[in-house]
């Protein structure tokens, strides 16, 4: 998952929808508009104006890029894909920015790939693709697993 940058609104809506308090969506929204710097090469000031985003490496950008993430998975449309463990569902497993998707099948994997790509884009989340990888078990002895045309890699368990 890339998280350099994505759109700082689809950030404050999930915050609001998980609860965090008006004011504090505000101060983060006051944070990112308006900013500038100013550069003063040879002693000839510039103002610039600075585009921001939730960029990796900034402090507050773990905790804004997971609330974001959780809103993505809430959007997506898996009722019927996964695998059934006790009587439950179980599409995912999360831990901050890696997500396991848990399927019977390549075919489903491709599909809830597809969809979560496609639901990430809508706020402007990519994946990475050179760290996307799938995992299978010994009953499947050849898997291609593709992602808008590029192969993923096969990681071993």
């Amino acid at each position: 998952m890339s998280q350099h940058e994505f759109e700082i609104e689809a950030v404050m809506e999930a915050l609001d929808s998980q609860g965090v308090l008006t004011q504090c969506i505000k101060i983060l929204r006051e944070l990112q508009k308006n900013f500038t710097t100013k550069i003063s090469p040879f002693y000839n000031g510039d103002n610039i104006d600075v585009k921001t985003g939730v960029r990796q490496g900034d402090t507050i950008s773990p905790k804004l890029f997971t609330s974001a993430l959780q809103n993505v998975m809430r959007t997506v449309e898996w009722d019927n894909m996964g695998v059934k463990i006790d009587g439950r569902q179980l599409h995912y497993l999360r831990f901050a920015d890696d997500i396991v998707l848990i399927t019977p099948n390549i075919s489903q994997a491709v599909r809830m790939l597809d969809d979560f790509d496609k639901a990430c884009g809508k706020i402007g989340l990519r994946l990475n693709l050179t760290e996307t990888m799938f995992m299978k078990n010994g009953l499947v002895s050849y898997a291609l697993f593709t992602l808008n045309g590029t192969n993923t890699s096969e990681c071993s368990s």
